[in-house]
């Protein structure tokens, strides 16, 4: 089971900040780029793993969940990043069909997260 207690939002803006302190210095076009990016290549890369899932192919789905993981955490999407550690847990250990079970659920919160990622978009474009 995940533990999500205390974590509401999709996107943690702190974590979200941090990355557009860093990186984008003051230029919202760096940010919307770096966010445009993460929405293009998590939903090419969640697919990915849903097709390695269908395929019995667990080495494809950790190193896509692992991935993701890893790119959701960096974007402050800290409850999707718990899912694919999770995600990347069971595929290490071959199982799959708990890995199915929860695809639906990981998709709502993936679609919850490219929402607020695509408000702060919004928001950047207007700065």
């Amino acid at each position: 089971m995940i533990n999500t207690d205390g974590l509401q939002h999709p996107i943690n803006f702190s974590i979200l900040k941090e990355l557009e302190d860093a990186v984008a210095v003051g230029i919202p076009e760096i940010m919307i780029d770096l966010l445009d990016t993460y929405l293009v290549d998590s939903g090419q890369t969640f697919q990915k793993m849903c097709n390695a899932v269908d395929e019995g192919n667990v080495s494809l789905v950790e190193i896509n969940a692992h991935a993701l993981k890893s790119s959701s955490a960096t974007f402050g999407a800290e409850v999707l990043a718990l899912f694919f550690a999770n995600i990347e847990d069971l595929a290490h250990n071959g199982k799959l069909p708990e890995i199915s079970l929860l695809l639906g659920e990981v998709r709502q919160k993936s679609l919850e997260v490219d929402h607020a990622l695509s408000v702060e978009r919004q928001r950047l474009l207007g700065a």
